[in-house]
């Protein structure tokens, strides 16, 4: 059985915007591909706010995708089930969770950051590409986070949501780090050394993720793993990103973070159950204990650590 545990895909917005459902839909990931009898799938949806959708607006865009994922849980318990770090994966079964990427998910409300901890949100990344009540995005003003950001970062620490610095400029990456000594994890980020693209890491601040004891999910857009934005590249174009992320040593902090149904992807990734063929890559490339961290433990171990130390109240 192979074990898969993907730290971010797009799907709930698209499936939201296009009226489709999570079993079956025509994007890049639905429970039909991924509920193989062979195969135990985590997947954590994450809920998109664009910088642009502010205040009450952003809040209900955030309860629409969430009563979607709540609707599949409740309505398809033969194919999807919530995510337990405690429990044990089975196949032919899409465990999930969620998260949220782009803080104006929240409305301007910091107590909405305590509502979405009880909702289930496990990740929560603080802006997309663009400028926020928050921080700023790589696409943004070079600044860091607002005072407004600083005081919710320190409130997701406390409620136990891990902040994700994944589209955050360099200046908000040093003041997360700065702010809290708790483990941050980049959902779906590459290293800039090997991809020059503002969006990924540099080899410092993968290191810090290292340090921390984070995760990095790997993304499969071509533009973060080659610089193109259409590039049918093949699976050794992400070896390399691999390549240098062991060198730095992340063997317990890589991760997936496919990015799935949130940007053009290339033919040998372009649906969900192309991952399994990947798999296959990794374990000639490194062995097959690696590829099981790679898949699927070094995230599962990170949220059973992460469950026991809310279980702590630190």
């Amino acid at each position: 059985m192979i074990r898969i545990f993907d730290l971010h895909c797009d799907t709930l917005s698209r499936c939201l915007d296009c009226g489709e459902g999570l079993y079956k839909n025509s994007g890049q990931l639905d429970g039909a591909r991924i509920c193989g009898e062979k195969v135990a799938w985590v997947q954590t949806f994450a809920c998109f706010i664009e910088s642009g959708c502010r205040g009450e607006a952003a809040y209900q865009r955030f309860l629409s995708m969430r009563r979607l994922f709540d609707e599949t849980l409740y309505c398809d318990s033969e194919h999807f089930a919530l995510y337990d770090p405690s429990a044990e994966v089975q196949p032919g079964l899409c465990t999930s969770l969620l998260s949220v990427e782009g803080g104006t998910a929240i409305g301007g409300d910091i107590g909405n950051i305590a509502r979405m901890a009880r909702m289930g949100v496990r990740f929560f990344s603080l802006v997309w590409n663009g400028d926020n009540e928050l921080a700023h995005g790589i696409g943004g003003q070079k600044q860091g986070l607002t005072p407004f950001g600083k005081d919710c970062l320190r409130e997701l620490v406390r409620t136990g949501i891990v902040p994700d610095i994944s589209h955050l400029n360099d200046d908000g990456v040093e003041d997360v780090f700065t702010l809290t000594d708790a483990p941050v994890v980049a959902t779906h980020s590459n290293l800039r050394t090997v991809c020059g693209h503002p969006r990924n890491l540099t080899d410092a601040q993968f290191q810090e993720l290292v340090r921390r004891g984070g995760l990095c999910g790997i993304n499969f857009y071509p533009l973060f793993v080659t610089g193109k934005k259409q590039d049918s590249y093949t699976y050794d174009a992400l070896r390399r990103h691999l390549d240098r992320m062991l060198e730095l040593g992340g063997e317990q902090t890589v991760a997936l973070g496919s990015d799935f149904d949130g940007a053009p992807m290339p033919s040998c990734l372009n649906s969900a159950e192309k991952l399994v063929r990947l798999y296959g890559s990794v374990v000639k490339w490194y062995g097959e204990s690696f590829a099981d961290r790679l898949f699927y433990s070094n995230a599962a171990s990170f949220m059973k650590h992460d469950l026991t130390t809310a279980e702590k109240g630190n």
